[in-house]
């Protein structure tokens, strides 16, 4: 496959998807799960359907949807991943919020992904490339590491919070006998207790797994559950580069000058990324809250008609 099957226009795009659609109307995945919406302006974009996508689709229903995601031809499945690519930038964007199809592609296809990502960058490490290929490139790099970049530090937090972080550990993850339980990781999970310390410097995927409680030696490289953390793995690697863009920040605008609601904004918006790469980020903004809150707390216990009223208080005692 290539990153750039065809680099098509999105209108050509969203065309080619209908057609497919009418094709093969009894695909679970074209039909049912992806959906085109015409906005105010005449222009149509791609979504998924809630109805079907919701935190209540069970994962029976997401294996059926990848099933039917493998039944498509590598070109037509390459039609989806342009889809992907223009209107969700691999999950930073999204109508009417940040979504991503990934989610749903067959395992086979996953790897074929990344296994291109992994040559593009390799490649470029050996020759010069004409344009064409510096965009591939330049796709392959955005995939792996960073969202566009054009927006601001501060929407690229406020959307990065906004992605799913959710890992199902399938039943087929481990090497060995399958396991019947899953196990679910969420974003919140972090066993390295160093905030300032370990967590200033950028985890390998072994020590990334490690630090969200997952053996990498019991791991089967073959698993779905395999490509999948391969795939959260670059997630942590973009939060990572996020709060050291945020960090550069702060010799111009350092915490102190944040509003007390702008901090809990951004607590916030931080715990809901991967904490691997957050944590020492949320402590330091929660800190800098506690201290505004003392500090405001303070000056309201020494203001003239508070210290009154409370002489009054003791005088009526």
């Amino acid at each position: 496959m290539t990153l750039l099957y065809g680099a098509r226009d999105p209108k050509t795009l969203i065309q080619e998807l209908e057609d497919l659609q009418q094709l093969k109307p009894d695909n679970l995945f074209l039909n049912r799960i992806l959906e085109i919406v015409e906005k105010k302006d005449g222009t149509k974009t791609l979504t998924y359907n809630t109805v079907e996508i919701n935190e209540l689709t069970s994962y029976k229903t997401i294996n059926d949807i990848r099933k039917s995601f493998a039944k498509l031809s590598d070109q037509e499945k390459n039609l989806i991943f342009e889809l992907e690519a223009e209107f969700n930038e691999f999950g930073f964007t999204g109508y009417p919020k940040a979504i991503s199809f990934t989610p749903f592609f067959d395992q086979k296809y996953m790897e074929s992904i990344n296994n291109e990502i992994e040559r593009i960058i390799q490649e470029d490490q050996n020759r010069e490339y004409d344009e064409g290929s510096t965009v591939e490139l330049e796709l392959a790099e955005q995939m792996v590491v960073n969202p566009k970049d054009k927006y601001s530090v501060l929407e690229e937090i406020q959307k990065s919070s906004e992605n799913d972080r959710f890992i199902v550990i399938e039943e087929d993850a481990f090497k060995g006998p399958k396991r019947k339980a899953k196990k679910y990781v969420g974003p919140n999970t972090s066993f390295n207790k160093d905030y300032l310390g370990d967590m200033d410097k950028e985890f390998t995927f072994n020590q990334w797994l490690a630090d969200k409680g997952i053996r990498s030696e019991v791991i089967d490289k073959k698993s779905r559950t395999y490509q999948i953390l391969k795939t959260r793995y670059s997630t942590y690697l973009n939060d990572f580069n996020i709060v050291k863009k945020f960090e550069n920040t702060l010799s111009r605008k350092p915490l102190s000058s944040y509003t007390i609601k702008d901090l809990v904004d951004l607590a916030n918006q931080f715990r809901k990324m991967d904490n691997t790469a957050t944590k020492g980020i949320s402590y330091l903004i929660e800190k800098s809250i506690g201290q505004k809150m003392f500090e405001k707390q303070s000056k309201f216990l020494q203001e003239p008609d508070f210290a009154a009223k409370s002489i009054r208080v003791i005088d009526c005692i």
